[in-house]
């Protein structure tokens, strides 16, 4: 199955009925986009979960140092930001 859909202004599109269908998705899913190569991406419907299936799933088993976990977040985020900034 191929379709095709367009980027919006916003770089927002719609997926088509056939695709929507095929990955069970529906309005407020979450949708995972992983690149798998060149100009290529696996889409992934995510399914909901509840605060307490979340808690229940991700669990923390040491403290955690809310400093050094910020620094890190703060880190990352600028690096993605430069390697934006390299592929424009």
């Amino acid at each position: 199955m191929a379709e095709t859909a367009k980027l919006q202004t916003r770089y927002q599109m719609t997926l088509p009925r056939k695709a929507r269908r095929f990955l069970g998705a529906k309005p407020g899913d979450t949708v995972l986009i992983t690149p798998v190569g060149d100009h290529s991406v696996k889409l992934t419907v995510l399914p909901a979960m509840t605060l307490a299936e979340a808690f229940e799933r991700f669990t923390v088993d040491e403290p955690l140092d809310w400093e050094t976990l910020r620094t890190q977040v703060e880190e990352d985020m600028a690096a993605d930001a430069l390697r934006e900034l390299d592929n424009e």
